[in-house]
């Protein structure tokens, strides 16, 4: 999550990451090294699943232009309405990859500070300050996102104006 900020992705890429451990299991020398180990291999699948996500991505942009798109959006999703999902995960992808990871070691999985500056190899010290700053940058996006949709609310009348187009088009 920390490096994806997409859960759904995190999940499948956390799945192929213990596919991949287990596969090679044969190759881990110090047993102990265990739980850094799996999150090496964790690491390494999400970044590479982050650039192959950002290819398609580019890939999209540049052909978007030239033919229409299907709507990356399914309807299934769109009815769904998580929009607090959507402008939190935006959050989180302005934030860089040692803050996302940080709060997400902490909030998702639910680990302790000590447990944190072990998996990252740092010190709980260096752990409650990047969680701290963090947290302030989170709160700060989410402010934005926030003072932004308040600003650029829909017309009272946008049911009934969309309404009218489709009668004007089905006239026509």
């Amino acid at each position: 999550m920390a490096v994806l900020s997409d859960f759904e992705l995190a999940q499948d890429v956390a799945q192929e990451a213990f596919l991949c451990a287990y596969h090679d299991l044969p190759k881990l020398k110090d047993p102990t090294r265990f739980g850094a180990w799996v999150s090496g291999i964790a690491r390494y699948t999400a970044l590479a699943a982050r650039r192959e996500r950002n290819w398609v991505q580019a890939v999209v942009e540049q052909y978007r232009g030239e033919r229409p798109l299907v709507e990356l959006l399914t309807p299934e999703r769109a009815l769904e309405g998580d929009e607090r999902r959507q402008v939190v995960q935006r959050a989180l992808e302005r934030l860089n990859d040692k803050d996302r990871e940080v709060l997400s070691l902490h909030y998702l999985e639910d680990m302790s500070y000590a447990e944190i500056a072990t998996a990252l190899g740092v010190g709980k010290v260096a752990v409650k300050g990047r969680i701290q700053r963090a947290r302030i940058r989170l709160r700060k996006e989410l402010k934005m996102v926030e003072e932004h949709f308040a600003q650029n609310q829909l017309p009272e009348d946008f049911v009934a104006q969309i309404k009218s187009l489709l009668d004007d088009s089905v006239k026509s």
